[in-house]
């Protein structure tokens, strides 16, 4: 543990979000053979507004994808969480009906350790709130907060379909005291 962490309390806020802002805010760090649509400003879902969608895409549904699968989102206040500092996700997700994809599964922070979120078997169309994911801040600050929404190295296609979608809301990383 430092003596010191800087104090970080952020909250990605997608309502103010354009599609441009979104794009240089919040990364498709998707690996090989799968890649996410990513965009800002939905509303009205779950009773929800301003939600960050997340469409997943498989270019050949016939290929294992790469070992790990994130959206990534980097600011400049995320990026000085201190290496070895301990800090704290929250955050809604939302899985609508008809979705085969039901999970969070892992995160790290600035090329941190990465942890096992909540892992799957969520409900469908319904807002799920997930808190208490412990962080350790790693040494690669334009690496951001990575959210993995896909397990790696899936060899059944049957595990998630193609244009599954996940919306979050309220995504904040904190310090943990």
């Amino acid at each position: 543990m430092q003596d010191y962490c800087v104090p970080l309390e952020d909250e990605f806020d997608f309502g103010s979000f354009t599609n441009s802002d979104v794009s240089s805010s919040i990364v498709d760090a998707s690996g090989a053979n799968i890649s996410f649509t990513v965009t800002g400003n939905h509303d009205s879902i779950g009773g929800l507004n301003d939600n960050l969608k997340v469409v997943v895409n498989l270019p050949d549904p016939s290929l294992e994808t790469a070992d790990h699968q994130p959206i990534r989102g980097t600011d400049s206040e995320i990026a000085v969480a201190t290496v070895g500092c301990r800090y704290q996700l929250d955050l809604k997700v939302f899985f609508p009906t008809g979705n085969t994809l039901t999970g969070i599964y892992r995160c790290r922070l600035n090329g941190g350790d990465l942890v096992l979120a909540s892992g799957a078997g969520f409900a469908l169309n319904t807002w799920h709130t997930i808190t208490g994911i412990n962080l350790v801040a790693g040494n690669t600050p334009g690496d951001g907060l990575e959210i993995g929404i896909v397990p790696g190295n899936i060899t059944s296609r049957e595990e998630f379909d193609n244009s599954d979608i996940v919306y979050f809301n309220e995504i904040t990383v904190k310090n943990i005291t």
